[in-house]
């Protein structure tokens, strides 16, 4: 059996590899020999077959980056299972936001049918909004609902997205991403929203500027008991659920949660934000909602943001960075105990661990975070 070895070298021309010979059985075939005229592409028979063809062709030269495809970017099998079990932890340390934002949802709907219920169709009140913008109408109303999936949908699948990417080491420990964490945030301002806006609309009850709110309108329809009351799910018929804006809500909060767990860049921010007052405005324009529901769910949303930040910061728990799956396999991790940094007060580091806290979690907000992103802590 013949054994055929090509040997590799670089062109000068182009920093790319070819093979110059191949070594059958230990003798070394010169393949520059271009008398054939095939541009260096020699056949080598051995034993009457031919065992090496067209040997000249170009390889990817050497300093030319490769192209990252998506699956390069997809998290291996063990690399899944990994992240799902650092999520368990979290879900486990943040499963009380998370129950609690996914049962207000239905308190939410319970609360809209009372308005609806209470809601009197009268004419709507006179707003600038409305006045200044061109009216949609009943037939383009839904470019506003949209709109809204669009950006709804695209933030699930970003919070999601923890689950199946890799994740970059350079990307410090701050700005590390947890689909547990990422829907815990979301979650939790949300429910403190609604609220207050449960709260606004069932002590001011205002006549609804939609369609089917007016007066002798077919499609008003409002709940007629206590079983009706409790058990419609309909968001997109309501009357008297204005003040402030639900619609509104979850597109700050999708904004909120781009700007502060993805890495963009600055247009890229500057776009996001963008889309926010143009969505109020068609919601406007659709006469949804009073140009006052809007604003006020501009506001609102960032300051509860901020605060649910400092009073329930995101946090890793202890087991997690130092459990054995956070070790560095094959150079794919997520979190090791080497990458966290000190969080106490006098930025000692964690190699003394009689400097934690007690109740084993370090918070990844605020200051903290900032000294993590900006180097402030240094590792020893």
């Amino acid at each position: 059996m013949s054994t055929v070895i090509p040997t590799l070298n670089r062109t000068s021309s182009s920093n790319a590899l070819r093979a110059d010979a191949v070594i059958i059985n230990g003798n070394a075939i010169n393949l520059n020999n271009n008398s054939n005229g095939s541009n260096g592409n020699t056949n080598v028979i051995a034993n009457g077959n031919t065992v090496f063809r067209h040997v000249r062709p170009f390889i990817r030269p050497w300093n030319q980056p490769r192209k990252v495809s998506i699956c390069d970017k997809l998290m291996s099998r063990q690399q899944f299972m990994d992240q799902l079990a650092k999520e368990k932890i979290l879900f486990h340390n943040e499963k009380g936001k998370i129950l609690v934002g996914l049962i207000f949802q239905y308190v939410h709907s319970v609360a809209t049918n009372v308005a609806y219920y209470m809601h009197i169709p009268r004419e709507p009140l006179a707003d600038l909004g409305m006045s200044l913008l061109p009216e949609l109408g009943p037939e383009k109303q839904i470019i506003s609902e949209y709109m809204f999936f669009a950006l709804f949908i695209s933030t699930i699948v970003f919070a999601l997205s923890p689950l199946f990417l890799r994740h970059d080491r350079s990307v410090p420990l701050a700005r590390r991403r947890f689909a547990t964490l990422i829907f815990a945030r979301f979650l939790c301002v949300c429910a403190l929203a609604q609220s207050l806006r449960i709260v606004s609309f069932l002590v001011t009850s205002l006549p609804g500027p939609n369609y089917h709110c007016h007066p002798n309108s077919p499609a008003y329809d409002p709940p007629k008991n206590l079983g009706e009351i409790f058990s419609r799910q309909d968001p997109f018929t309501h009357c008297g659920d204005l003040v402030f804006s639900s619609h509104t809500i979850f597109v700050v909060l999708c904004a909120l949660t781009w700007n502060k767990y993805a890495i963009l860049k600055l247009w890229q921010r500057v776009a996001m934000w963008c889309l926010v007052p143009i969505f109020g405005g068609l919601v406007v324009a659709a006469h949804k909602h009073y140009s006052l529901d809007v604003v006020v769910a501009m506001y609102t949303v960032p300051l509860l943001w901020i605060a649910c930040g400092h009073h329930f910061p995101d946090k890793i728990p202890l087991e997690l960075s130092s459990s054995s799956n956070d070790l560095n396999n094959n150079g794919n991790d997520i979190t090791t105990a080497d990458e966290i940094e000190c969080l106490s007060p006098n930025r000692t580091h964690l190699s003394s661990l009689s400097s934690l806290p007690p109740i084993g979690e370090l918070p990844l907000n605020g200051r903290i975070a900032d000294d993590l992103e900006s180097g402030l802590l240094q590792r020893d």
